[in-house]
């Protein structure tokens, strides 16, 4: 990380549970452990003190619904001016039950779900309602009063964007290329995925800071936190 550099983005592990075993999750020799971690109100005020500034934090798991105080750690963040919160949307309850779930989270709160591309070997790991879960998804989010989008971690982006769009789905979609899903990776989509984490900071379930989230799936050791001059 450049010396000097500003840090206006975060992205939080809160948790490295999840319902699944995608075999592409970064996650994956954590979400193995024996031990469940998970983060805090207190290290969300924690992250706030070193970086006051933080314009954006992404809150990711494992799972974050697999967090049982989810809507408590995003609510010490409600002094960020954008707050996201990227979920498979599999435990998201069903009706009212579900819209009152969202609905504890800050208003500027937005939801992702993440969905993952027509490919057999996907199917192990995830069902095939994944698309009606969607449209359920959105639906919760809106009648909560919560924005929401969706995370497509695939190649094909033009038909898949026509497919989702075909389901009655108005959220925004974001596109992620850097797996290689059976259909190859967008190079180009790599880099720029990877550019744009040069003015953010991760931080993991283990409450380290690291430069990304690959280098806290590979083992690379956690960043000094006094030497990224945080703000002050």
């Amino acid at each position: 990380m450049a010396d000097g550099e500003e840090i206006n983005r975060a992205e939080i592990s809160v948790t490295n549970e999840c319902v699944f075993a995608c075999y592409f999750c970064f996650m994956k020799k954590w979400r193995d452990m024996d031990e469940t971690l998970n983060l805090t109100e207190q290290d969300m005020q924690f992250l706030l003190e070193l970086f006051p500034d933080l314009k954006k934090i992404e809150v990711i798991g494992g799972e974050p619904l697999k967090h049982p105080r989810l809507a408590e750690i995003v609510n010490e963040l409600v002094g960020v001016p954008k707050v996201t919160v990227t979920t498979n949307g599999y435990l998201l309850p069903e009706g009212q039950e579900g819209v009152d779930y969202i609905a504890q989270f800050p208003e500027n709160t937005k939801f992702y779900m993440s969905l993952t591309s027509y490919h057999e070997r996907n199917y192990a790991v995830r069902n095939r309602d994944m698309w009606e879960q969607a449209v359920v998804f959105e639906q919760t989010c809106q009648a909560a009063g919560r924005g929401n989008g969706f995370l497509y971690v695939g190649p094909d982006k033009v038909q898949k964007l026509d497919f989702i769009r075909g389901l009655g789905i108005t959220g925004k979609v974001r596109f992620n290329d850097v797996y290689d899903l059976g259909g190859g990776a967008d190079v180009e989509g790599a880099k720029e995925y990877t550019h744009n984490l040069s003015n953010r900071i991760f931080m993991g379930p283990n409450v380290q800071f690291y430069k990304t989230a690959r280098d806290f799936s590979q083992g690379i050791n956690p960043l000094d936190l006094t030497q990224l001059n945080p703000q002050t």
